[in-house]
């Protein structure tokens, strides 16, 4: 296994498209933000098995005086469809071990639904899972029906801030253009200074 950075937006975006699943937190554009708000380092890899890509990740990561550097791959790596799913568990080591070398502590939640993951890789890998989340995210498949999106937003504790929003006015629009992506990362900095978080 071999690991090629990416450095080029395109290259990785034309990867990105060619994945099983994709991720929010896996984009270009979330990882410049987390940077650009936050000084968090980023670096993107393909790991490649016979030269043939089998899975991409953006790490990010971040030096902090009493633990160390930590490394976050937030929802990835993220599988190619071509990639063999009975390498799933070595990949997934190969990363951690990649990672490992340069940080005190690597945070990974591979892309991955929960029948695709291999058996007992937290155990295998002598892993710890973490007792609180580091982040949250979820993923709701919306092309079910409305009553079935509620129910499962009910279970993953969503549902309630989703419908306060709803009451507050919150809209949400399918944008792709990049100028309006740069507009609300302004607005979040804004917001950032303002309310201090």
């Amino acid at each position: 296994m071999e690991f090629k950075p990416i450095t080029n937006k395109s290259h990785w975006n034309e990867l990105m498209q060619q994945c099983i699943h994709h991720d929010l937190q896996q984009m270009w554009e979330y990882g410049e933000s987390l940077h650009e708000c936050y000084d968090w380092e980023v670096s993107r890899h393909e790991l490649t098995i016979q030269n043939e890509t089998q899975a991409i990740f953006q790490t990010v990561s971040k030096d902090f005086p009493s633990i160390g550097k930590i490394a976050r791959i937030q929802n990835g790596p993220l599988f190619l469809i071509k990639h063999n799913p009975q390498n799933n568990y070595e990949i997934i080591k190969s990363i951690i071990g990649f990672l490992i070398g340069h940080h005190s502590s690597v945070y990974i939640t591979p892309c991955l639904l929960p029948d695709e993951l291999p058996n007992n890789w937290i155990t295998n890998l002598k892993l710890k899972p973490s007792k609180e989340p580091i982040w949250r995210s979820i993923h709701i498949d919306l092309s079910k029906p409305e009553e079935n999106l509620w129910r499962i937003l009910r279970r993953t504790g969503w549902r309630e801030p989703i419908q306060k929003a709803q009451k507050e006015g919150l809209r949400c629009e399918w944008n792709n253009n990049i100028a309006h992506f740069n507009f609300l990362m302004e607005q979040y900095k804004q917001k950032q200074t303002t309310l201090e978080f």
